[in-house]
């Protein structure tokens, strides 16, 4: 077993065969590929210092996952218009070389290796050393001299060293065996190829799709090759250090439906789990029980609430209203921990034990009573918004004694504070508060343009949608949202104008908010649909001709920037943080005026081709926002 070799990790096109080459002329290192059917057992590969795959990191066998990794990155760009081509020349010849090229670039259901930027994100943390392609080809004996110290090298032949054009005149001794196919299997070894190879649509679908891994790793929108990322040097260069203990609270994860702070939280143990940093031990809190981040994730939705027509239901609002808040939370948490028994609960900390910790993240102050057993130095909280001061009468009082009370506990620890945009800041200003702003961000993975027919019908289908275009507003049911504001300005369009664009209204019910608030005159055109799941949202997005938020106030606002990142128009309200996330990208209106609102809902109606060019406009405007860009400035915070 060859424990002191080395994976050799790529995505397919991105150089390996010649690095592979250079290693075999230039210094006598002969190397084998791995593949899950291929003709070498893991048990044959072990002859070999070094051991090339495209597989994902979990798609190893043992004995390979012990070795330690090169990874070999090039511009993804790159390396999907080059995986189109082999398809084209070499394994499919005569297929379509643009629609291998969508294929590679959407890599729908975990085809083509997970796809870029999932293949980078699994192999990048497990890296000991990466190489780019574009270093390599550029200056080969240099980069390959990196290995010294990860495997034994003889001194370097240089004057054996091969170029592009011997490997495509097959001379080489990795690469394609069959005559006169090397020529096709090595192409180009050109940087930026993709410029001239892919169409407008490609290359906005793969940054899109891809941009923000990219981004991380070194990559530019424009084809420049700046520094990469604070992310990336920590995950490549810190791995010496010892760890402080990092808790973050996350008891948001259980709940059945998903909100803005859930989705928050949510993608904060994603972002722990793609970019472990080596300076922080990372763990979850889960109604005062310690958790890893994967039994976190893995108890997403875990609390199923009693449905409306069930006793469960009423009891829960009864005793609401019966017994003092700190009873209710206490029995509803307890009522948590039941459910959950029946699902595998493994807990760090004992019930009852003190939990020990350097920095603890409250990313909701109204679950400061579940860090009660909590002894740390150091607490952040994360601020979404202050509307329980600042509009008191868009709340329940249970809910505005909360929200205070974990203020009041943040103040009593003198916990560092940050908020999710630059109005929430601002608000606590007003309140002599200090905080740090770090925006929110869009999973583009997750929130995209839906070409696939099927799916749109499916989506279309299940939750009755009208044939044609339809306005799209997706929020809870609830004052703050300003649904009767949106329905009364729809109801003051032209009657042909509803007609073309009926107003769909997506999302569960909140509070205060009944049907009978809609006017008798547009109740046809008014479709609620109620609760979407969240594998529709993207799909639904898509279809809509406008999405419309039109809310009195809010914290950040994550629905307009999902919208946004299908590539759908927004009309959304001009103030508070939705000016920050829209920006020029989207039609401002004043919730508070029924004609502004109408007015806004016009103009996106006005033509098809302004929809499309603000529908452009909104999907770039949401490569700003990133989760990852966001996980990295809370690291910045937790290690002041």
């Amino acid at each position: 077993m060859n424990d002191h070799g080395i994976i050799l990790a790529s995505y397919p096109r991105s150089g390996n065969t010649f690095l592979r080459n250079i290693l075999v002329e230039v210094y006598g290192i002969e190397s084998a590929e791995f593949w899950s059917e291929g003709a070498l057992t893991p048990e044959q590969c072990d002859a070999f210092q070094v051991v090339k795959t495209h597989h994902l990191p979990n798609e190893l066998p043992e004995s390979l996952r012990r070795r330690r990794v090169v990874l070999l990155l090039r511009d993804g760009r790159d390396s999907v218009v080059s995986m189109a081509h082999h398809r084209k020349d070499i394994v499919a010849p005569g297929s379509d070389f643009i629609q291998n090229l969508d294929e590679v670039i959407e890599a729908a259901d975990g085809s083509h290796f997970g796809g870029w930027s999932l293949h980078t994100e699994k192999w990048l943390p497990q890296a000991d050393l990466v190489i780019r392609f574009e270093d390599l080809i550029k200056d080969p004996i240099t980069q390959v001299e990196r290995l010294r110290g990860l495997i034994e090298m003889p001194r370097a032949d240089h004057e054996k060293l091969p170029g592009f054009e011997s490997l495509k005149s097959g001379q080489a001794k990795y690469g394609p065996k069959e005559a006169g196919k090397s020529h096709l299997f090595f192409r180009r070894g050109k940087v930026n190829a993709w410029q001239d190879e892919m169409n407008s649509d490609q290359k906005l679908r793969f940054w899109h799709l891809h941009g923000e891994v990219m981004e991380i790793v070194g990559y530019k929108l424009d084809g420049s090759l700046p520094e990469p990322s604070t992310l990336y040097r920590e995950l490549i260069e810190s791995k010496n250090q010892s760890p402080k203990k990092l808790l973050i609270e996350a008891s948001k994860v259980t709940e059945p439906f998903t909100d803005g702070i859930k989705r928050y939280v949510v993608e904060m143990l994603r972002q722990a789990q793609k970019w472990p940093v080596y300076d922080f031990e990372i763990h979850a809190l889960v109604e005062g029980r310690v958790v890893s981040i994967d039994a976190a994730l893995a108890m997403d939705g875990a609390y199923s609430a009693p449905s409306r027509s069930s006793l469960g239901w009423y009891a829960k609002k009864i005793l609401k209203l019966l017994l003092p808040n700190g009873v209710y939370r206490y029995g509803a948490s307890f009522y948590k921990q039941l459910q959950w028994r029946k699902n595998t609960f493994s807990s760090d900390v004992a019930p009852k034990e003190l939990i020990r910790t350097d920095v603890l993240l409250l990313t909701l102050p109204q679950h400061f009573d579940h860090v009660s057993r909590v002894l740390t130095n150091r607490v952040v909280g994360t601020i979404h918004d202050m509307t329980h001061r600042l509009f008191p009468q868009y709340h329940e009082k249970n809910n505005i004694h909360l929200s205070e009370h974990g203020m009041q506990w943040l103040n009593e620890k003198n916990g560092a504070l940050i908020s999710v945009s630059n109005q929430t800041a601002q608000d606590l200003l007003l309140l002599g508060l200090e905080s740090v702003v770090v925006s929110e961000g869009v999973d583009r993975r997750k929130f995209f343009p839906v070409l696939n027919k099927h799916i749109k019908q499916l989506v279309r289908t299940q939750y009755r949608l009208p044939k044609g275009d339809f306005l799209l507003s997706v929020s809870t049911l609830e004052p703050r949202k300003n649904l009767s504001g949106l329905i009364q300005a729809y109801s003051k369009l032209p009657i042909g104008i509803r007609q073309a664009f009926p107003l769909v209204l997506a999302g569960r019910k909140g509070w205060k908010m009944s049907h009978d608030q809609i006017p008798t005159e547009c109740r046809s055109q008014i479709h609620f649909i109620g609760f979407v799941s969240e594998d529709h949202l993207a799909a639904l997005y898509t279809m809509a001709s406008a999405f419309c938020y039109v809310s009195h106030y809010e914290g950040f606002g994550l629905p307009a920037l999902e919208a946004m990142a299908c590539g759908c128009p927004v009309v959304v309200s001009g103030n508070s943080s939705m000016k920050e996330v829209v920006g020029e990208a989207g039609i401002l209106v004043e919730p508070s005026s029924i004609g502004s609102i109408r007015d806004g809902l016009m103009k996106v109606c006005e033509s098809e081709q302004s929809r499309i060019e603000w529908g452009e406009k909104s999907l770039r405007r949401s490569w700003e926002f990133t989760w990852s860009k966001c996980w990295e400035k809370n690291l910045e915070v937790w290690r002041e």
